[in-house]
């Protein structure tokens, strides 16, 4: 074998020396062949590359599809047919006093009673086929793009109800959990396709109308026809079963005890639906008639007279609040209230006190409020809501009566005219063409305002209205919350002798704004409403308008105390008032036959009490008198029942004193020497009273 040379170390670590520049580029570029071999070297990585990314991408599509293949699969399989009987029904809403912990009762209650498709009259399938599905019959119940589209709305809300299948809106009526994970709400999408293979188009009807919400707290269409109707499912006429399915798209909002216009739109819409689904003629169309409908308050199962401080907190909350019913009714949300429940319980004491001889169709109101805030302190309705859903202390209009006259009094005070502003009174005159008696402790002759304050004196208001203006006087009874559409409510003559009908609540809240030196307060019994969860999404709250000025607000007030009067201690018709609480008010006098009210207040609470007979029919009867008085007047029950809540009202709190108005009583000295001294006209005024200081306030 031949040996190799061993180089030395010189030779292994030459380096060529390079001369130029132009030999270095001939050295550095390389041939064609040299070239070629380098680009295929390259395009084989780069391709290399690319088909390990392919394979990734492809690996990772097939992993992802298998995935989304799995999870349809999985969903399909856990998705299961919603059974009605099986359903929770959502949380009532509860109603608390103001210490946030005593029940006064809850809003609607919910209740379901679901029956087989046999005992659903016929014509009550078809009326919601019609207006809610009328391709029901002859496509599928699902399909994919619904499906799709059913996932996409409940994902982020969008879509509409209008190509919803019945199915479809079975499923939303079977969902307990609006916000559920997105797993559960894509197995709820694929609801109607397994529906679709389970259950016959009759059974799906049946199941929707068994699960659909009706309103009135009555889930499916069982609960439905005995809370609007009184009458079973199966039973059910066609002018039934067609209101029924007029209200289900907004069973709370289009109820007719609610919107009675939005019922008869949608009932009529049904119809026409009905007519163009050919399942009723046009002409049988034409013979259903509007059906009629049970009365409606939105209470749940509240007897007693708490059944009427729900009534009145549900109404604020639509009407104030502006919650939307369903909140109302299904969100399970807690009211606090502004009433005290022991205040409240001294009101039902003091009415049920004075009962002694009360006929029984006889009814009371009262309604206590705090002028500075206007919160509801106490509201008596009526001793059963159960059995008369009207509440005497918001609802029941009844003739103002002399308490009217307060509107009076402050034009005349707006309009300058002072405390010794004059009238002449006569001792006899008519009042609607009926002559009364004169009492001979009211004189004949000059009177000052403050005296037919103090007496009660009807022709003195009368030509008061004359100088300040029937229509001012109306118009102001309307800046202090008489609503303008009263009845009876004019700018004629003799409107101050209290023709308009009103409400307890209306006549506390006129005589709050005196009591807080002119500034209105809205009366609200809502303090804070939560919803399911916890969060506040409603706190109540005064709104105040300064309706009068300061003084003519104390002024009125310093008249007002005179009737109440006698050796410094706040007292009327025997009735004795807390003497550290000084009192203003005003009683209906005998002349008003349909109505007997005291409206009266301290400087902390505004109290009106109203009484009233009724007949069988409803409607306000005459008083007939009881318990021993001449007649029913408002120094008599109504102040006996004032003057007893009052006084309990009253017990614990700091005494309060109205403003002194001595140097204001010094600086509105101005008279108006006998205006209209002429003799009342027929069908005029009287001199209709209540009697005098030392006497009290007789009837």
């Amino acid at each position: 074998m031949k040996a190799h040379p061993v180089k030395s170390v010189t030779e292994v670590h030459w380096i060529p020396y390079v001369d130029s520049q132009a030999d270095q580029a001939a050295q550095s570029t390389p041939t064609p062949a040299a070239r070629s071999r380098t680009a295929q070297h390259k395009n084989g990585k780069r391709q290399q590359r690319r088909h390990t990314v392919s394979k990734i991408i492809w690996r990772t599509l097939l992993v992802l599809l298998a995935t989304a293949v799995g999870v349809v699969v999985g969903a399909y399989v856990m998705a299961s047919v919603p059974d009605p009987a099986k359903l929770a029904l959502p949380k009532a809403g509860t109603i608390y006093f103001a210490d946030g912990t005593t029940p006064i009762g809850t809003l609607t209650t919910p209740h379901r009673t679901v029956v087989p498709a046999e005992k659903i009259a016929p014509v009550m399938r078809a009326a919601v086929i019609a207006s809610e599905d009328p391709l029901f019959e002859r496509r599928p119940a699902a399909n994919f793009a619904g499906m799709a589209s059913r996932w996409w709305e409940s994902l982020w809300g969008g879509g509409g109800a209008s190509e919803e299948s019945l199915t479809d809106k079975f499923v939303q009526a079977a969902s307990a959990n609006a916000k559920a994970p997105v797993f559960e709400v894509l197995r709820d999408a694929f609801l109607p396709v397994k529906i679709d293979h389970a259950l016959s188009k009759e059974q799906i009807v049946a199941a929707y109308l068994n699960t659909a919400y009706f309103g009135r707290g009555a889930y499916g269409v069982e609960a439905g026809a005995q809370a609007y109707f009184g009458v079973s499912a199966q039973s059910l006429s066609t002018a039934q079963a067609v209101l029924l399915a007029a209200v289900l798209p907004a069973p709370s909002a289009w109820d007719p005890a609610y919107d009675s216009a939005q019922a008869h739109k949608q009932f009529e819409a049904v119809k026409v639906a009905m007519v163009k689904a050919g399942v009723l003629s046009q002409s049988a169309a034409d013979a259903v008639e509007f059906p009629a409908v049970l009365p409606y308050s939105g209470v749940g199962a509240v007897s007693g007279a708490n059944g009427y401080l729900v009534s009145m907190v549900r109404e604020e909350l639509l009407t104030v609040a502006r919650l939307a019913p369903a909140v109302i009714e299904r969100g399970g949300i807690s009211v606090v209230t502004t009433i005290d429940a022991a205040t409240q319980q001294k009101a039902v004491n003091a009415v049920n006190a004075a009962a002694n001889g009360r006929p029984a169709n006889f009814q009371t109101g009262l309604f206590a409020m705090n002028p500075k805030n206007g919160e509801v302190l106490a509201a008596y309705g009526g001793a059963d809501f159960a059995k008369r859903r009207v509440n005497n202390a918001t609802d029941q209009r009844v003739p103002a009566g002399s308490p009217f006259k307060i509107f009076g009094l402050i034009e005349n005070f707006e309009n300058d005219l002072g405390v010794n502003n004059t009238y002449y009174h006569y001792i006899s005159g008519y009042v609607y063409g009926e002559n009364y008696l004169s009492i001979p402790d009211v004189p004949g002759g000059v009177l000052s305002i403050a005296d037919a304050t103090k007496f009660n004196i009807n022709d003195v208001f009368v030509r008061l209205g004359g100088d300040v203006g029937t229509d001012t006087i109306m118009k102001r009874a309307v800046a202090l919350g008489i609503p303008a559409q009263a009845s009876g409510l004019t700018d004629k003559k003799a409107n101050l002798l209290g023709a308009a009908r009103v409400t307890a609540r209306e006549m506390a809240r006129a005589y709050a704004a005196v009591a807080n030196n002119g500034v209105l307060t809205m009366p609200h019994a809502v303090r804070e409403v939560r919803d399911a969860a916890g969060a506040v999404i409603y706190t109540g709250g005064a709104r105040e308008t300064q309706v009068m000025k300061a003084e003519t607000a104390k002024l009125s007030t310093y008249l007002l105390q005179t009737p109440f009067t006698k050796d410094g201690v706040a007292y009327a018709n025997g009735h004795a008032f807390a003497e550290r609480h000084p009192a203003a008010g005003l009683p209906s006098n005998g002349v008003d036959t349909e109505g007997a009210w005291f409206v009266g207040y301290t400087p902390s609470i505004v109290t009106a009490v109203v009484g009233t007979q009724l007949r069988a029919d409803g409607t306000l009867a005459e008083l007939q008198p009881f318990g021993g008085a001449e007649n029913v007047a408002g120094s008599g029950y109504p102040l006996q029942v004032w003057s007893a809540f009052m006084q309990a009202a009253s017990a614990h709190k700091t005494a309060e004193k109205f403003p002194d108005v001595t140097e204001l009583v010094k600086k509105t000295t101005k008279t108006n020497p006998a205006p209209g001294s002429g003799a009342p006209e027929e069908g005029g005024a009287s001199q209709g009273h209540s009697g005098s200081a030392a006497g009290g306030l007789a009837g």
